[in-house]
């Protein structure tokens, strides 16, 4: 989406949840510094990028736990799988907690 067709999007919906006082509206987005500049004093901001390596950690146990039942993995081809995954959630971008 271009910059000027985003600012008319997110200027709209500020407008219209103005209008609507139990319209809850929520962005997902790479930071961009128009929306930030836009929605600074209407919006709490929160980082998906930081502090998130127990959730990803998590995710990946979760989706591999059923890739291998789907695929009949064998016990010694999911051990090496498993380290090859261990990896994932440090490598990221997801901070560990503290």
């Amino acid at each position: 989406m271009e910059k000027i067709e985003r600012i008319r999007l997110v200027t709209h919906l500020i407008n219209l949840q103005a209008k609507c006082e139990k319209l809850r509206i929520c962005f997902s987005s790479r930071s961009e510094d128009d929306l930030q500049v836009l929605l600074k004093n209407d919006a709490a901001s929160i980082r998906v990028d930081n502090r998130n390596a127990d959730s990803i950690q998590e995710f990946v146990r979760q989706w591999s736990e059923k890739w291998f039942l789907e695929h009949r993995i064998r016990p010694k081809e999911e051990n090496e799988m498993r380290k090859w995954l261990a990896p994932l959630p440090s490598k990221s971008k997801g901070l560990p907690p503290g």
